[in-house]
């Protein structure tokens, strides 16, 4: 999904770690969805680099999948909810097209300002 050498996938290699290292996982929301608002494919094909431009809301959580609550519930982590425009930069490789940078454009904590679903 990533170029070998893009910042994106050395930063999901990383979130991935930490998750990892604290034995956290994460839980989807069951309101979570996302919408693409503009995709760029320049007109000459022999660049072979387009952009999209997507919204996402995440209502997911995390939590320590490691350790319980005294009560033997999950203990949540995080759990709060947001939205954000993002600028995703593809590359064709090979044939495939794989993301070499993602710039998130615009942040909203604790709302839902995708378009609906």
């Amino acid at each position: 999904m990533y170029t070998a050498d893009s910042p994106e996938r050395a930063g999901v290699s990383t979130f991935l770690q930490t998750f990892s290292t604290k034995g956290w996982a994460g839980r989807r929301g069951t309101l979570d969805h996302q919408t693409i608002e503009q995709v760029k494919v320049p007109p000459s094909a022999s660049q072979g680099k387009a952009e999209t431009t997507t919204c996402t809301y995440d209502s997911g959580r995390v939590v320590d999948a490691a350790n319980r609550a005294p009560d033997g519930s999950e203990i949540v982590v995080n759990d709060e909810t947001q939205s954000y425009r993002t600028r995703w930069t593809w590359l064709l490789v090979a044939g495939e097209w794989k993301i070499v940078d993602a710039t998130t454009l615009t942040t909203w904590p604790g709302a839902d300002r995708c378009a609906a679903r």
